[in-house]
């Protein structure tokens, strides 16, 4: 990765910017030779963010057929 004085950058800006996004490389500035930041482009690839809510929606289903029988073993479970 190619190193930038700080003074160089303020004074070419704008054309470092659009080399960068257009080669796709990003460059390092410097100041008195110390590295002070990384300038890299953006990508254009975003990727989504996962989502949690509501991942299983339509996957699946609450059975009608209850069996009453279960139904007191769990309450009692529950009630003591």
């Amino acid at each position: 990765m190619k190193t930038i004085d700080i003074d160089e950058a303020r004074a070419n800006f704008e054309a470092l910017i659009a080399a960068t996004a257009a080669s796709g490389e990003g460059f390092v500035l410097t100041r008195n030779g110390v590295a002070i930041a990384r300038v890299l482009p953006i990508t254009t690839k975003v990727a989504a963010p996962a989502t949690r809510i509501g991942f299983m929606k339509g996957k699946l289903g609450i059975s009608c057929d209850t069996n009453p029988s279960l139904d007191d073993e769990v309450r009692a479970l529950f009630e003591g």
